[in-house]
């Protein structure tokens, strides 16, 4: 409680009118209600009682407490059940982390239906920046600050940092370029036309699909000269506009850079794009993904 106990104790002396029958209600002995209003009147240096041998008289100041507790107790018992339910809305919170590199578009046509299975949990969007944040960081901050977070899966990846993935889709991998680019005229691309040209591509063990895109165009095009990136943010997307380099990049992410044309290439690697969590997930994360699933099913079965 919010209130000092001792009040109730006072309340049910202060109607009583005496310690011996305040006693027999609040099943204690008459010395245990002694002691609790003496620490009272002490803790507040007010005089709450007056005592002598016809009774107990409550004070000017008692009289004043008594008239102002029963207001006091219904505030502070209001607080406590807005604190309750604050503490439940944060149960049943899933906060998804969202950046340009990790937009919350794979899921958003999902949303509608998850909430109508769920209707009780609530979501928060927790904006983050690609240059401060690389994934090894978002991983860890996964049911701590951050409950998921959508972007592209790889499973061995994940259970290396401690998480978990659940895919939606798959997307196919494309070449990133300026539109002033010598390539940027075509609709599709081979991986003969990139000889001669830089490609940027995460470094190698980040992700699986990326190290097959490595493997083939080492063993095959060694003129495709390619630079690892720790990890993708605006600024390497920035750096593929100002550059004649080539950006591998996932289809979906066409939207990031208004400077950016991506291109789809022949017999492209496909990329698993899904919801990644905490292996160690909370009640509400648990209940997120059962809706995840079951409205995913439904909308595969309806297709």
């Amino acid at each position: 409680m919010l209130y000092d106990p001792h009040l109730d104790i006072f309340l049910k002396v202060a109607e009583a009118g005496s310690f011996s029958k305040a006693a027999a209600e609040l099943y204690i002995t008459p010395s245990a209600v002694i002691k609790q209003i003496n620490l009272f009147e002490k803790d507040l240096d007010i005089r709450l009682f007056d005592r002598s041998p016809r009774g107990l008289t409550l004070t000017a100041a008692g009289v004043s407490l008594r008239e102002d507790a029963a207001a006091a107790m219904s505030v502070c018992n209001e607080a406590v059940l807005r604190a309750r339910e604050a503490m439940r809305k944060e149960e049943e919170l899933i906060r998804i982390a969202v950046s340009p590199m990790t937009p919350i578009d794979p899921l958003r046509e999902l949303l509608p239906s998850i909430m109508q299975v769920e209707p009780n949990l609530h979501y928060q969007i927790i904006p983050f920046d690609d240059r401060e944040y690389s994934p090894e960081m978002i991983c860890g901050n996964l049911g701590k600050t951050i409950d998921i977070v959508v972007s592209v899966l790889d499973q061995k990846r994940l259970k290396q940092l401690g998480c978990e993935g659940y895919p939606l889709y798959e997307e196919s991998l494309g070449i990133c370029m300026s539109p002033s680019h010598p390539l940027a005229s075509f609709d599709c691309l081979s991986a003969e036309q990139l000889r001669g040209y830089r490609l940027m591509l995460l470094k190698e063990g980040t992700l699986g699909v990326v190290d097959q895109v490595r493997a083939f165009l080492t063993s095959g095009f060694p003129e495709v000269e390619l630079v690892d990136v720790d990890h993708y943010s605006i600024e390497t997307y920035n750096q593929c506009h100002t550059s004649n380099d080539l950006l591998l990049s996932v289809l979906q992410l066409n939207s990031i850079h208004p400077m950016i044309k991506i291109i789809p290439v022949e017999n492209a690697v496909q990329a698993p794009l899904g919801i990644i969590y905490s292996a160690e997930k909370s009640p509400n994360v648990r209940r997120f993904l059962k809706a995840v699933e079951q409205v995913h099913r439904l909308k595969g079965e309806q297709k």
